[in-house]
């Protein structure tokens, strides 16, 4: 039986301008996946993203990620 469960719930996290925040947990709890949803390349099911009181709904020059692993491509 594949029951769908949430990954992140209640989240509310709020960062200022010039404010230096991390993001620690357990491996698999949703550290990645929040980071994914705030760079916008995560769509989620309920509830809002807002950056600079704009909501997030796809990825932007304002926001990135530096991935774990980076992929190199020759040509």
């Amino acid at each position: 039986m594949n029951k769908l469960l949430p990954v992140l719930e209640d989240i509310n996290l709020q960062v200022q301008q010039g404010e230096f925040i991390a993001i620690v947990g357990h491996s698999g709890c949703g550290k990645s996946t929040l980071l994914r949803i705030i760079a916008g390349l995560n769509q989620f099911n309920s509830g809002s993203v807002l950056f600079k009181n704009k909501e997030i709904t796809e990825p932007n020059i304002e926001r990135g990620m530096v991935f774990k692993k980076i992929g190199f491509y020759l040509g």
